[in-house]
């Protein structure tokens, strides 16, 4: 009976540690564009590129890329699943800048335990030529 009764403790105990809820956010990698890079003015487009991982599941992203007035050039979301996720895109330059223009790229990553990590890169457009 003794036996019995440690096993169900046990059991119990290692069944409620694995239920513990995630506390630890999402890691951000940010590749491309690098800090305060320069896209020169006969590039016609934006590589963004980042890896994101977790201890968990990730749940979604949300990447936005504004000039330091806050308006937003391109925005995408994603529901992302997994522990690791690599994203890879580009924006379109419709238009390059009459001066050198500032622009940041957040990227703003949620896993399933809704722990948030954001990490952001600036970077520069330069006049076409």
């Amino acid at each position: 009976m003794k036996f019995v009764f440690f096993s169900i403790i046990a059991l119990y105990s290692i069944t409620s540690c694995s239920k513990l809820s995630d506390t630890e956010k999402p890691k951000i990698t940010i590749t491309s564009p690098s800090q305060n890079d320069t896209i020169p003015g006969s590039i016609s487009e934006v590589t963004m590129e980042f890896i994101t991982t977790d201890n968990a599941t990730l749940s979604s992203l949300i990447l936005e890329i504004a000039d330091k007035n806050g308006s937003s050039l391109f925005a995408d979301t994603k529901q992302i699943f997994g522990s690791s996720y690599t994203y890879k895109n580009s924006f379109d330059v419709i238009k390059h800048p009459l001066k050198t223009k500032e622009l940041t790229m957040t990227v703003h990553i949620i896993d399933e335990g809704k722990n948030e990590a954001i990490s952001s890169t600036t970077f520069f457009l330069s006049p076409a030529n």
